[in-house]
C-alpha cells in the first residue's frame, strides 16, 4: 500500500483518485499517522457487503446463560 501525506495528496488528488480507481490502496497520513485510506468505490462496497454478512450471521448467535462480562473476565485470568 502506498502512503501519502495530506499536503501531497491535496496537490495530486486527481492522480491519486485515478490510481485508486485502478485498484491501488493509498493510505493518507497526517504527521506520519495514517488517518484515511483511498480505495476504489467497488472495494469499499465489497467491504460493506462483508460487514453486513457478518452482522447477519451474528444476529442468530446467543450466549445463553453466559454474559459477555464473564467471558471477558475469564479471558483476563
Amino acid at each position: 500500500m502506498t502512503t501519502v501525506g495530506l499536503f501531497e495528496a491535496k496537490q495530486h488528488l486527481s492522480e491519486l483518485v485515478e490510481r485508486a480507481r485502478k485498484g491501488e490502496s493509498i493510505a493518507l497520513t497526517k504527521r506520519g499517522v495514517v488517518v484515511a485510506r483511498l480505495v476504489a468505490a467497488e472495494s469499499a462496497q465489497s467491504m460493506m457487503e462483508i460487514v453486513e454478512t457478518i452482522r447477519a450471521i451474528r444476529r442468530g448467535v446467543r450466549l445463553g446463560s453466559l454474559s459477555l462480562k464473564k467471558l471477558v473476565n475469564e479471558g483476563r485470568a
